[in-house]
């Protein structure tokens, strides 16, 4: 599996692009602790919650974990779901808000996770060492749902 993490400024681009693959019925919500469902309304939560930190210029927390291709059905909805929880939570988003989307627009099913690095009490999840940390769990998730190993070089690329 790979994970491809990248932090932003904007959460209406990213919801945006995730909720036009919905539309397109290329993608699929698989769960999310938001209340609303337009994604006017989602980016309005999710920076209500930001302006608990208003000086920090990245909020967005975006990444997709990729399936190998021959791996990539072999997980049910409610496994995908249930793996990008345990991967937020892992990572440090366990009080924050997110929303998790299964795509399947390409040879692959994968899943994007958008949440917010400002958690609910104001504190800001940390991104020191989070490729690292990424690669590290991305191991033990592809253990944990009988998923191919990533073939692991002798130097890492983090």
């Amino acid at each position: 599996m790979i994970a491809k993490q990248v932090k932003g400024k904007d959460f209406y681009g990213v919801l945006m692009y995730n909720q036009k693959k919905v539309d397109k019925a290329e993608a699929i919500i698989l769960d999310s602790n938001l209340a609303s469902g337009s994604v006017v309304k989602q980016t309005k939560e999710f920076n209500v919650v930001r302006q608990l930190k208003p000086n920090l210029s990245k909020a967005v927390y975006h990444t997709s974990l990729n399936l190998p291709y021959s791996d990539s059905n072999k997980l049910t909805d409610e496994e995908y779901s249930n793996l990008g929880i345990e991967y937020l939570e892992a990572m440090g988003f366990d009080e924050n808000q997110y929303i998790v989307y299964k795509h399947f627009d390409q040879d692959h099913s994968h899943i994007h996770i958008v949440a917010n690095r400002v958690n609910f009490s104001g504190n800001v999840v940390s991104d020191s060492h989070d490729y690292k940390r990424s690669e590290t769990l991305i191991r033990k998730l592809e253990q944990k749902y009988n998923l191919s190993e990533l073939i692991r070089k002798q130097e890492s690329n983090v």
